[in-house]
């Protein structure tokens, strides 16, 4: 036994008792606080393990309930996975190598709602955040996510629909329609006037060419006619002649009236003319009141709805949120699964403290493979709809920490199916070729969705319950980022406005507004480089916004116009009642004169006609009485 170095030996077995004891007893305390510390300084949130079994025999490791926060609200978990199972090789392990041929991760699970809050201490975070700061702030995708959340900042304003509303408010409330009306020069009360005094002149006019006619006169004159041809006694031939003169005289006379007949109608016939029926002048009236009521709108500044790219600040940071998110993602990948080209002889790690150095030999396993990963869960879980959850599943082959090793790229796909529910996430990290390239896609259609919140402003409701459809994508190709987004919403059910907020008009007019939706669709752009990021939203609801606006405010407005064109018409009645009073007195007087003169004329006329035949008769009569007394008197005288 001399040969036994028992000073060497003795401390080989004790380390190695201690070793045996360590992996026996506190393996598994050691590597679960190992995976929270790593959890933690990764993600920023608080990290849980329920349970955590390694057993050596069988070279495997086993975990239950894991919970990772998630930072930016504590009382979710980012994601939770239920159980996660694999086997792994011993022997690398002894050479700090991590293989793992196929590993099984069931019940996964995102947005979950917790009963414990998820933020670290303020202490440990802060320290945290240096920590990850001054590991990432050389990295291209923490300054490409400073870029994107800035670019967010310039181009995500207010709402410019409550600003807009707020506006159209204001201007309908400064609308004085009195004050409105005595300051403009009205088109139709100037009309009454100009047409009460052209209608005035008229008048006189024809009052003033009757009078010329001087009708009284010839009446008057036609009257001695007659009475002198009255008193003329037709005994002898010479009373028959002197008659016939004075017959001849007031035939000239009758001549002379009927002319006058002749004038005063035509007289008649002009004004008629002129002097229309009130309902014409009444047209001309409304014609000119229906242009004050056009000019009155056109002076008043009646809100002007536009198109303000409500799109872009409704659903700008949901779009940036999601962006952030996936590059948070690909950040990840590329920082765990760095780029190196086939010529490296060795990669350099910063560290807190120091550096790794990897040395890069071919033919050699990689620090980490897990060559299958199978994969489930859903999109259901605590504080989420279960009911209308999909149940997913997938397989992620690859994941490594040096591709250029194994030849094959990080490769994630992840579907689930419920009805006509469809969900597929797929994602490729790949480092083989000599620009890495990340990309990340989910296709979603007719998920069913509650309780959805379209954007953090508080003026916007929330959907109750929606039909949604998503496809996606959100690229990185070396530095080059290309994302996109199509949502497309149906069947909208907006929750119902808060009985405690219907005392804000505003509110219930927003809720109007965005209650009357159906369908809503997103398509959202986020494209360039870091240095010149092009940032696109277009959605429908602009239009419908716009159209519903038109149609709520087109009521308020439609009052506006009656009330004015009301108040206008009720501004001219005085000064239009007046005029057709004095419009109707004229012709009525007018048509009084014309009707005496005429009548009277014509009464004149008819007198004459009767007088002239009564006395043709009666020459007549006196002529053959004359003529039957010659020829007695020459009978008598032959038969002397």
């Amino acid at each position: 036994m001399k040969y036994i170095r028992w000073k060497a030996l003795i401390p080989l077995l004790i380390f190695s008792l201690l070793l045996t004891i360590f992996f026996l007893f506190f393996l598994d305390t050691f590597l679960k606080k190992s995976i929270i510390s790593a959890g933690e300084s990764i993600f920023g949130a608080k990290v849980e393990i329920s349970y955590l079994n390694i057993k050596l025999k069988h070279s495997s490791i086993e975990i239950k309930g894991l919970q990772i926060a998630d930072k930016s609200d504590p009382w979710k978990n980012l994601f939770e996975i239920d159980r996660i199972k694999f086997d792994f090789r011993f022997i690398p392990i002894l050479s700090k190598k991590f293989i793992i041929e196929d590993m099984t991760v069931e019940g996964i699970k995102w947005s979950t709602k917790r009963d414990t809050y998820g933020g670290l201490p303020p202490r440990k975070l802060k320290r945290l955040e240096k920590k990850r700061q001054k590991e990432d702030r050389d990295s291209f995708t923490t300054k490409l996510m400073l870029t994107i959340k800035q670019k967010a900042e310039q181009e995500i304003k207010e709402l410019p629909i409550v600003q807009n509303i707020k506006s159209y408010e204001e201007q309908l409330r400064k609308i004085n329609i009195e004050k409105l009306l005595s300051e403009f020069e009205l088109e139709s009360k100037k009309t009454i006037i100009q047409m009460q005094q052209s209608y005035t002149e008229k008048y006189q006019s024809y009052i003033d060419k009757i009078q010329k006619l001087d009708i009284d006169q010839q009446v008057s004159t036609a009257k001695e006619l007659l009475d002198e041809l009255s008193s003329v006694k037709i005994e002898k031939y010479d009373d028959i002649k002197t008659i016939q003169t004075k017959v001849a005289i007031i035939n000239e006379k009758k001549k002379s009236i009927e002319e006058t007949l002749d004038s005063i109608n035509r007289l008649k016939s002009d004004f008629d003319k002129d002097f229309v029926e009130l309902k014409d002048i009444n047209s001309k009236i409304n014609s000119a009141l229906d242009s004050d009521y056009k000019n009155i709108l056109s002076k008043l500044q009646l809100p002007e709805f536009k198109k303000e790219n409500i799109s872009k600040t409704l659903f700008g940071q949901m779009w940036i949120d999601r962006v952030n998110t996936a590059i948070n993602y690909i950040h990840l990948a590329r920082k765990y699964f760095q780029m190196r080209k086939e010529k490296d002889k060795k990669t350099i790690r910063p560290r807190m403290r120091g550096v790794d150095v990897v040395f890069h030999k071919k033919e050699v396993l990689p620090n980490l493979w897990i060559k299958k990963m199978f994969v489930s869960g859903t999109t259901g879980g605590k504080g989420k709809d279960n009911e209308e959850a999909l149940l997913l599943s997938g397989l992620v082959t690859g994941i490594t920490s040096d591709q250029l090793v194994t030849g094959e790229p990080t490769i994630v796909k992840l579907s689930g199916k419920k009805l006509q529910q469809n969900y597929v996430l797929e994602a490729i990290f790949d480092r083989t070729k000599e620009v890495p390239v990340d990309t990340i896609k989910i296709n979603v259609e007719n998920l069913v969705t509650k309780n959805l919140i379209l954007s953090n402003n508080e003026w916007i409701p929330k959907i109750d319950r929606c039909n949604m459809s998503v496809n996606s994508t959100f690229a990185l190709i070396g530095e080059e980022l290309d994302c996109n987004m199509i949502i497309w919403f149906n069947n909208i059910n907006f929750a119902k406005l808060d009985q405690t907020d219907t005392s804000d008009e505003l509110k219930k007019l927003l809720y109007e507004i965005f209650s009357s939706m159906e369908k809503l669709y997103i398509n959202a752009k986020l494209y360039g480089r870091k240095d010149s990021l092009s940032f696109e939203i277009n959605s429908n609801i602009d239009d419908l916004v716009i159209n519903k606006m038109k149609t709520i405010f087109g009521r308020t407005l439609q009052e506006y116009k009656e009330r004015i064109k009301s108040e206008l018409e009720k501004n001219i009645m005085e000064h239009r009642e007046k005029f057709f009073k004095e419009y109707t007195q004229k012709k009525d007087e007018f048509l009084g004169i014309y009707n005496e003169k005429k009548n009277t004329l014509e009464q004149v006329k008819a007198e004459i006609e009767q007088k002239v035949k009564q006395v043709n008769l009666e020459i007549n009569r006196v002529t053959d009485t004359l003529k039957k007394k010659a020829e007695e008197e020459i009978k008598k005288r032959l038969f002397r």
